[in-house]
Parts: C-alpha cells; structure tokens; sequence
C-alpha cells in the first residue's frame, strides 16, 4: 500500500517510533494510513468551522453509518454545500441538510 513508504523497512524506525508516540500500535500501522487535509486553522476565523466537518465526516467513517447529514452549519458560511466535496472525499455518502428537506428513517427489526 501507499503508506507503507513511512512505515515499513529500516531507515523507518524513526517514523515508527513517532506513530508509536501518537498511539498506534502494531497492528494499525498494518492498515493504510489516510490523512485528511483541509485548510482548518486556529488563526483564520472563517476556516474555524472546517474541524468540525471533518471531525463528523471521519466520526461517520469509523462508525461504519450508512449516511451522513450535516446539518446547523456555521452563519459564516454561505454557501455549506461547497464544502461537501470535501466531507465526500471522507465519507461518499454524506448529505448537507438544508430547510424543508427530509429523509426517511429506516431502522432495522431486532
């Protein structure tokens, strides 16, 4: 895999020793390694929301849901659904709610 070129062989160690440090163990750093990049930081005021939209989209991911709904969006943005390219790239099947809009809820029979 991909990944596997900060990971494996011996002049890896070092990376090793710092994913170690970070809380993975063995058998995570057998599994490809994703990172999500966004142009979230602390300084810009209007990229501040952008944390919890990723957050949400790899929340879904690691709980195996089958649909994503982003609702409430920040009043800085203007215009959420510019974002969900991003949200996709994490979580395909993700949706940005927005006024009047519904879905059907179906749960499954214990």
């Amino acid at each position: 895999m991909k990944s596997d070129v900060v990971k494996k062989g011996p002049t890896r160690c070092a990376h090793r020793s710092l994913f170690y440090a970070l809380g993975f163990g063995p058998e995570e750093l057998e599994k490809p390694l994703i990172g999500i990049c966004n142009s979230f930081n602390e300084v810009i005021p209007g990229h501040m929301h952008l944390r919890e939209i990723t957050e949400a989209a790899k929340l879904a991911k690691a709980a195996n849901v089958k649909e994503l709904w982003l609702t409430h969006f920040s009043p800085s943005l203007l215009k959420a659904e510019e974002f969900m390219p991003d949200v996709r790239r994490i979580f395909p099947n993700a949706f940005a709610g927005k006024d009047g809009k519904t879905s059907e809820l179906v749960f499954e029979e214990d």
